[in-house]
């Protein structure tokens, strides 16, 4: 693991979160003794199926490169879902430290200085328990977690007289949700009631679009239907994307898709990305920027990019910063992000002109507003038309670059599904954009895994 990684890691704890130090081999072996699972001890590493860059980087002593390091983590994981579905973090920590402690030359934590930082094994652990966060997202089978016992509930005998408390499980799916399929109707509420609100919605979208999000009704009614729209969106066979908007199209506005979120996971997801892109952002800024030199090409000229844009603000701040880390990981930007210069609209302006008499038509007939036609419609056509969009989500970038795009939609099965208003911002866009893969079960994709595992530390943190 690289100064760099580590130090990445050290940006993702929680503030009450600590680095696990071991003063003493004995107390580590009490700890690790305590916490042993049955299973891992019949694991089987199949250190014989690593890259072979890698299973070289071991014997020479090498650090393994990020690339082979990912390629081992889903290795190992496949592995530990031979014995168990989905591990829990002492299990994991259990693995990370049979793989460090065999080969730490190349996978243990060290200062740039070469000294062991902590127990070694902290940024593998989490690597590990992202990874098998990522693969149980859609398995509802092995969701079912007991809650943490307080230390006073730890400290009460078996024989005491004390009433011991009561064990309380809730369904947690493996990327922290807390309500990721509701089986109570809401008060009061029948299957027919929720339906007619359903159409309701359905009504109201039709008549005034996605604005009307905004009415406190549409809200109310969002709220009410979360279990149908969970029943939908968790149906087997999946629907797509398409089918689920035709009938929850006020689900794919930032209102409508950041609340489902909140209610899934428990998380505002806009605060809490929000700040981490700025907080973290500017560290992560700031580290490649006073090390520019021992950077690669890619990386220099887009830290000179960067700086050439002056103080930067908060919107860019989030920018930049998964920008560079795409171009650490080595990840593409076009795997993320997809690029719409504003001057393709203009081209395409003749096009809306003609289609302009349409959507008047269509406004007398439904008398739907005109601002909703044309930025449902004309720009959303022109783009889907001319940007062969590609079916994993994209976060499209309206402008010349993505440090001065002003524009963002979400796309995802190649066409449009949210459109951002002109006064939200970078952080508003990545919110939306993230929190789809969450709502909408959507698996990232391989191509960018890293920098989405990376945001994710952000948004879950401590989650589960």
């Amino acid at each position: 693991m690289t100064p760099l990684l580590w130090s990445f890691a050290l940006l993702h704890q929680l503030k009450h979160q600590a680095i696990h130090v071991h003063p003493s081999s004995s107390t580590s072996t009490t700890m690790y003794n305590h916490y042993s699972s049955s299973w891992v001890s019949h694991l089987q590493i199949p250190w014989e199926r690593f890259p072979l860059r890698l299973s070289h980087a071991i014997t020479r002593g090498d650090r393994a490169h990020p690339e082979d390091r990912r390629s081992m983590v889903r290795i190992v994981v496949e592995a530990m879902q031979v014995h168990y579905r989905n591990p829990k973090r002492a299990s994991c920590e259990e693995v990370a430290k049979i793989i460090v402690n065999r080969y730490p030359q190349t996978f243990a934590d060290f200062t740039e200085k070469g000294e062991r930082l902590g127990c070694g094994h902290y940024s593998l652990l989490r690597s590990i328990k992202s990874r098998v966060e990522h693969v149980n997202r859609d398995n509802t089978t092995h969701r079912f977690r007991q809650t943490k016992r307080t230390r006073n509930e730890e400290d009460c005998s078996p024989n005491s007289n004390a009433t011991s408390p009561k064990k309380v499980r809730c369904l947690v799916d493996s990327y922290g949700c807390v309500n990721w399929q509701p089986v109570e109707l809401p008060e009061g509420g029948t299957p027919a009631s929720l339906e007619e609100k359903k159409d309701t919605l359905l009504t109201i979208f039709n008549s005034e679009g996605p604005g009307a999000v905004e009415r406190p009704d549409v809200d109310d009614f969002m709220c009410l239907t979360y279990i149908s729209q969970r029943q939908l969106i968790n149906s087997c066979p999946s629907l797509s994307v398409a089918e689920i908007q035709e009938q929850w199209p006020f689900l794919f506005t930032r209102k409508g898709l950041s609340n489902h979120f909140y209610k899934l996971t428990g998380i505002d997801i806009s605060e809490r990305l929000g700040q981490a892109l700025i907080t973290k952002g500017r560290r992560i800024i700031n580290y490649f920027s006073s090390q520019k030199l021992k950077w690669n090409l890619g990386i220099r000229t887009l830290i000179q990019q960067i700086e050439s844009e002056g103080v930067l603000t908060n919107n860019k701040v989030g920018t930049a910063a998964i920008l560079l880390m795409m171009k650490y990981y080595k990840e593409d930007e076009d795997s993320l992000f997809v690029l719409a210069d504003v001057s393709f609209f203009n081209t395409a302006l003749g096009l809306m002109l003609l289609l302009a008499v349409l959507f008047l038509f269509c406004f007398l007939l439904h008398k739907m507003s005109w601002s909703f036609f044309w930025q449902e419609t004309s720009a959303r056509m022109s783009l889907e038309a001319e940007s062969n969009l590609p079916i994993t989500p994209r976060l499209i970038m309206l402008g010349q670059s993505p440090m001065t795009a002003t524009c963002w939609m979400v796309s995802a099965e190649g066409r449009v599904i949210v459109e951002l208003d002109k006064e939200n911002i970078f952080a508003d866009a990545m919110s939306v954009f993230f929190g789809s893969f969450y709502v909408l079960n959507l698996e990232y994709q391989e191509s960018a895994c890293a920098t989405l595992e990376l945001i994710q530390s952000y948004v879950c943190k401590d989650k589960p």
